[in-house]
């Protein structure tokens, strides 16, 4: 049995892995719309800068979220009763949100790039 401040510690980890791929998605947001208005018209300097900036603050995200969700199944992996109940446990999520991360990346600046150079007719 897992006692009080193991479960606070959960939740919080928990909550702090959901607040990180938030952070994420305001990342992506923010650079697929900074794409889109004005993509075209920045120079190389500048899509360099604002696609580093975009991919190290994504690749930030990644790491937090991965960093929190380990930490969750640690916790989680001391209660098998608690475990045996999550279908979805922590070890699911870091599996699998790297490549959804890493996707999402990479679309992103795949936009990016199709913006700079539109398909002449």
């Amino acid at each position: 049995m897992i006692d009080a401040s193991t479960h606070e510690a959960m939740a919080m980890w928990s909550a702090n892995a959901i607040t990180s791929f938030s952070i994420y998605l305001t990342f992506t947001f923010a650079y697929l719309t900074a794409a889109y208005l004005a993509g075209a018209k920045l120079t190389k300097y500048q899509v360099f800068v604002v696609s580093t900036l975009y991919s190290a603050g994504a690749l930030i995200s990644l790491f937090a979220v991965i960093n929190n969700l380990e930490l969750y199944t640690v916790l989680l992996n001391q209660d098998e009763t608690l475990r045996s109940s999550i279908t979805f446990s922590g070890e699911f999520w870091t599996y699998y949100i790297t490549p959804l991360f890493m996707i999402g990346i990479a679309v992103s600046l795949s936009f990016m790039w199709y913006i700079r150079h539109p398909k002449t007719e």
